[in-house]
């Protein structure tokens, strides 16, 4: 994610983002009731909504998707999934493919 994105966002907002990363980095969505219990927020719903919010308005987040069945809990999910943990210190250049190929 872009470092400046991530600049102004409080700790409620980097602790849900450490959430998603760890849980919903292949892109699945999480509940709200999850992401509460996950941060700690306790029943302090006014909080987690806020840092959603601020979430979603940069473009970090969105809704899970259309849930067909009423009163399920709400799903958010990571905007693009994240990579692989390890993924980026992989070498994957043409050095890399010729060591693999002797």
């Amino acid at each position: 994610m872009d470092d400046r994105v991530l600049a102004d966002l409080g700790p409620d907002e980097r602790k849900l983002l450490g959430i998603f990363a760890r849980y919903g980095r292949d892109g699945r969505a999480i509940t709200t009731a999850s992401l509460t219990a996950h941060a700690g927020f306790g029943l302090d719903r006014k909080r987690l909504s806020e840092a959603l919010r601020k979430l979603a308005g940069r473009g970090l987040i969105t809704e899970g998707g259309d849930d067909p069945f009423i009163g399920a809990p709400v799903a958010y999910r990571l905007v693009r999934p994240l990579p692989a943990k390890g993924a980026e210190e992989r070498p994957s250049g043409p050095a890399d493919q010729q060591t693999r190929h002797r």
